[in-house]
């Protein structure tokens, strides 16, 4: 099997034939160290194209597990926050989100993926958690944003505690928002 009949699949547009190539290379060449990651993401790719949003999720868990230290790492963390993102399982989208931004904060899309994990968590009534995330946030990211959008991200998470009736952890925010 070649690399390159899989890609011609995909320059067809035959994504499930694509993904499913890629998928046997992978098989047959395991230690193919350069090509095997490239192949799994390639998969990954072609799985959301053909609509299959678990396979892609599970090729690209596959490229974690087996070559976690691939350069495309990063990207593929993100990729599975953003797939469970889309088929609204947010606390998996939370999960792969927030492993992102704790193992690479530089990441170009770090700042969105903490953002929507600290979302997602208060919707989902994981105030310590959200919490977390938006003290996380701030910690890590404040000094490149504005000092309004702090102060904003700093206050919300008093709201969160008032909003779920935690009124002392509210004030308490509230009071060391305001010292400040």
């Amino acid at each position: 099997l070649s690399f390159k009949f899989c890609f011609d699949e995909e320059e067809k547009k035959n994504w499930k034939p694509a993904a499913e190539c890629y998928e046997t290379f992978v098989r047959e060449y395991p230690d193919a160290t350069e090509k095997a990651p490239q192949a799994l993401w390639n998969a990954g790719l072609a799985w959301e194209k053909a609509f299959d949003i678990g396979k892609a999720i599970e090729v690209r868990i596959q490229l974690l597990n087996n070559y976690g230290g691939s350069e495309l790492a990063p990207e593929t963390l993100y990729r599975i926050g953003a797939n469970w993102h889309g088929i609204a399982t947010f606390s998996e989208a939370a999960n792969f989100y927030e492993h992102l931004v704790i193992n690479f904060p530089g990441h170009k899309d770090a700042k969105t993926a903490l953002t929507n994990a600290a979302a997602f968590r208060d919707g989902l009534g994981q105030v310590d958690k959200a919490i977390e995330d938006y003290d996380l946030y701030v910690a890590r990211f404040g000094a490149s944003e504005t000092p309004e959008r702090v102060e904003t991200l700093k206050f919300k998470t008093g709201e969160i505690y008032f909003k779920n009736k935690r009124y002392q952890d509210a004030i308490d925010r509230f009071e060391a928002y305001r010292q400040q």
